[in-house]
């Protein structure tokens, strides 16, 4: 028997849960896989993917007026 086939017999299986307080402990134990703790932030994760422009500095055509 596979994982495919496992999860398929588990969803049904869940499908017919009809105790209150059992899809409670289902939700809660679910809420305990799901939440992972946050990913520690590293320096220099995004180096090489956020290009600025050589003209970001330049005037906006947009704020002559104001100048």
């Amino acid at each position: 028997m596979n994982i495919a086939t496992q999860k398929l017999e588990l969803i049904e299986w869940l499908m017919h849960i009809t105790d209150v307080k059992v899809l409670k402990k289902i939700e809660k134990i679910k809420y305990q896989f799901t939440s992972s703790a946050p990913e520690q932030p590293v320096f220099g994760r995004l180096k090489g993917k956020i290009i600025i422009a050589p003209d970001f500095d330049a005037p906006l055509d947009d704020f002559k007026e104001y100048m």
